[in-house]
């Protein structure tokens, strides 16, 4: 039972209908509450406050108990408000892969080099050099063009793709541009 699913203030499955196109069909939402705003709840109703960070935690672990061992390949899609260390955390520990922008404030490694043979010491996890997207995305070197489909319309998009490393996903990842 593998696909595609989104993961926010709601869960969902993604599925293609042939008239409709991609479709989000809910399974769980919880409701965000700020915690400013429990006071005004009356309190055998009040819950713990929990920030959305913590709800997409949540709704990963939930989803990685209810499928687990009843599916091959699952990608979660989020957005990149949700892509820091707790919710990739979760993600890898549920065995899915996630899909998300890259955040504005990540700092971007390259790959770590080979430790030398013979050499004592823990193996590096992230590389040493910073990459800028700036300089990144001047190279002509890499891009590639593909065919696809964006809201019902055939476009044709330009884009990159390179490995780096990124502290919150603990090692290194595949970033595509």
């Amino acid at each position: 039972m593998g696909g595609l699913w989104s993961v926010g203030p709601a869960l969902a499955r993604l599925v293609s209908h042939p008239q409709h196109g991609t479709l989000a069909l809910p399974l769980r939402a919880d409701l965000y509450v700020r915690e400013k705003d429990l006071a005004k709840i009356p309190v055998p109703r009040r819950r713990p406050f929990q920030t959305k960070i913590d709800l997409a935690v949540e709704q990963l672990n939930w989803l990685g108990m209810w499928l687990a061992g009843k599916r091959k390949a699952l990608w979660v899609v989020v957005d990149g408000a949700y892509a820091t260390r707790a919710v990739l955390q979760a993600a890898q520990q549920n065995d899915l892969t996630l899909v998300s922008r890259l955040r504005k404030n990540a700092a971007l490694r390259d790959l770590p080099k080979k430790q030398p043979a013979g050499k004592r010491g823990r193996k590096p996890t992230y590389g040493r050099a910073v990459i800028s997207l700036a300089k990144r995305a001047g190279h002509s070197r890499g891009w590639q063009t593909e065919e696809m489909v964006l809201y019902g319309e055939k476009v044709t998009k330009t884009y990159k793709t390179f490995l780096a490393t990124w502290r919150p996903a603990g090692a290194s990842f595949a970033w595509c541009w």
